[in-house]
């Protein structure tokens, strides 16, 4: 039986205004092997992250977040297959 090898990191994480109150992300799928995808956000720049959501395998894009009572939004991206985690694409 041939072992999952551990997932590339996705890149190029871009956040995108829809709207006033709508914000989402795209990245760029570097890898052939991932489960699927975790999104996090962050409103204060960074010093800390919340869970948003994980899309499947091939996914360049996150739902739509409402952004409504956020000055700033920032997100990050990684994939995950049965052997872990990517590192972050921010």
């Amino acid at each position: 039986m041939d072992e999952e090898e551990p997932t590339v990191a996705p890149s190029n994480c871009v956040a995108h205004l829809r709207d006033s109150d709508k914000a989402y992300c795209t990245w760029q799928d570097n890898s052939d092997n991932e489960t699927g995808f975790r999104v996090e956000y962050s409103y204060d720049s960074g010093e800390n992250w919340y869970f948003f959501e994980n899309v499947g395998a091939n996914v360049e894009q996150s739902s739509d977040l409402d952004v409504s009572s956020y000055e700033k939004i920032k997100f990050r991206v990684r994939a995950y297959n049965a052997e872990g985690y990517s590192t972050w694409a921010t």
